[in-house]
């Protein structure tokens, strides 16, 4: 269950452009304090950070990207836990 959501403000976006580069451009005033993500989405990335600690059997710090409604993991790596 979702538990707490916070909203950041959005005011720019990448985009990409006609030649492949990427540029900077305005977001929409509707969409500004909008969510990115829908519930399904949290609960997708969800499942997949558990799968992952899971497979590494320790927390992992993940980045990930999202084309439409499908997930990539781009990377894990250890949270480096403080012991003291």
């Amino acid at each position: 269950n979702i538990r707490e959501r916070q909203i950041a403000e959005k005011l720019v976006k990448l985009v990409v452009a006609a030649d492949g580069s990427t540029e900077q451009q305005g977001v929409a005033s509707d969409l500004v304090d909008a969510t990115s993500l829908t519930d399904a989405h949290l609960a997708a990335l969800a499942a997949l950070g558990m799968r992952i600690e899971e497979i590494f059997r320790e927390p992992q710090d993940i980045e990930w990207a999202r084309v439409g409604d499908q997930f990539y993991i781009l990377q894990a790596r250890p949270i480096a836990l403080r012991t003291a």
